[in-house]
């Protein structure tokens, strides 16, 4: 059998391994959400109703109220909440099914003042959309979404063209946990599953940019996640990941950071189209429990750890596929053992670095 029936056998069996996984995921509970693009939308027997509110009472059209958090708990399931411009010195629990949209990234800021998180997402269905959530605490941060006993699961986040900036604490900090689904011969599944994040601008937050632990996320794409004091992207325990034609650089830990452990191993990784530059340690590190992955176009530049790229991993039962990146300077460092299933970059000199889909501005 020639090695090239053997590589399509097993991009076959990936593929049908994600159905699978998806299958069963859509099994857990009926669909509320439809995904499409980049964009989210509630289907939970329509909308109900949309509610304004205002920092500046008195506008035209009236506000419905001047708080956020009191919008949140009056709406219902479907509703959605339009928030005009303006600062909104609050710390807000999304605790229902809701959209949540800002007049604009810029101008609708949610400050929370150094007290605790920004926005604390704890409900399935939520897209929020078109916020500056700034001044998180160290613990906390700007958002987070945690998963709590009294939730079956957290399913079907959408976080878009937010900008997420100057938090003591990470700009983004989701946290599950792994249950068992009633059933004997039944795998574990995320407590937090089909998380979104798209056209955010995440920077200079003080725990990292994007840390997550036992959760599936589902994509984060062309996002700007830079001067993050941590790593860019920090991802333990996800059975399915896309990172793709995002910005990372200049944070001062790694760019990439995907970890698995024994009880739940990294998942089916895609790295694809994004420019990893200047970061105080490798582009992107892989550790110990990893399923199998692809990490391709992309621009490793100028990362300041002793490698652009590390695997340190036990026991992959799939190959890891490395193609067609742009290198400065080709540094990897592979430590697999047992067995060495690395499929090697086929063009490790390209003369130009790829030119990466247009993000938010640094």
């Amino acid at each position: 059998m020639s090695m090239e029936v053997v590589k399509k056998g097993m991009v076959w069996l990936m593929t049908l391994l994600f159905i699978a996984y998806s299958l069963t995921a859509a099994a857990e509970e009926p669909t509320k959400c439809g995904q499409g693009g980049n964009k989210t939308h509630l289907f939970i027997e329509g909308v109900h109703r949309i509610w304004y509110v205002d920092d500046e009472p008195g506008g035209d059209p009236p506000e419905d109220y001047t708080s956020i958090q009191d919008a949140i708990n009056n709406a219902s399931p479907g509703d959605i909440i339009y928030v005009y411009n303006g600062t909104y010195r609050e710390n807000i629990i999304i605790d229902r099914s809701i959209e949540l949209l800002g007049e604009s990234k810029s101008g609708t800021v949610i400050d929370a003042r150094n007290i605790s998180y920004g926005a604390s997402i704890r409900s399935s269905n939520v897209r929020l959309k078109g916020f500056t959530i700034t001044n998180g605490s160290s613990e906390s941060g700007g958002m987070v979404i945690i998963y709590e006993k009294k939730e079956k699961r957290i399913r079907y986040i959408s976080i878009e063209d937010c900008a997420i900036t100057g938090n003591k604490g990470y700009g983004v900090k989701i946290v599950g946990k792994f249950q068992k689904p009633k059933g004997a011969n039944r795998a574990s599944v995320p407590s937090i599953d089909g998380v979104i994040v798209s056209h955010c601008k995440i920077t200079v937050n003080g725990g990292g940019g994007v840390y997550s632990k036992s959760a599936n996320i589902e994509r984060i794409t062309y996002c700007n996640i830079s001067g993050n004091d941590g790593d860019g992207i920090h991802i333990e325990q996800s059975p399915v990941t896309i990172i793709m034609e995002n910005l990372v650089m200049n944070n001062n830990g790694h760019g990439l950071f995907l970890k698995g452990d024994p009880a739940a191993w990294l998942g089916i990784f895609f790295v694809q189209e994004n420019h990893i530059a200047e970061n105080d340690e490798t582009g992107l590190t892989l550790e110990t429990y990893v399923f199998t992955g692809f990490v391709s176009r992309n621009n490793f530049i100028g990362n300041h750890g002793k490698y652009q790229m590390v695997a340190d991993l036990w026991l992959p039962p799939l190959p890891l596929f490395i193609r067609n990146n742009y290198w400065k300077p080709y540094t990897i460092s592979t430590k697999l053992f047992r067995i060495l299933p690395l499929r090697g970059d086929r063009n490790p000199r390209l003369s130009n670095p790829w030119d990466i889909p247009e993000v938010d501005d640094p």
